[in-house]
């Protein structure tokens, strides 16, 4: 995945995914509050998704926790489709 802080641009690498929020692991951080720009590609069949999230914590120093602002509806949609066979059914 990469991530666009200002006018830098981080590859990340990602820890965890749901509809609203990422967990990603990358070499630089940006700090709590942040607005990233996010570019994630869930598989290689799918294209990839644009984001726009806000970094909500960081862990361990080289981990955000990034909250999704804006996700267009297609996007959600895509986003959607690639976690709903992830889910544990009972």
């Amino acid at each position: 995945m990469r991530l666009k802080f200002g006018k830098e641009e981080l590859e990340g690498e990602t820890i965890d995914v749901s509809m609203s929020r990422l967990l990603v692991r990358a070499p630089r951080i940006a700090p709590v509050g942040a607005s990233l720009g996010i570019c994630l590609q869930p598989s290689d069949r799918m294209r990839p998704i644009a984001a726009v999230g806000s970094v909500a914590r960081i862990l361990n120093g080289n981990q955000m926790g990034i909250q999704l602002d804006q996700l267009s509806v297609s996007d959600s949609e895509m986003l959607q489709e690639f976690l709903l066979p992830l889910v544990p059914m009972e």
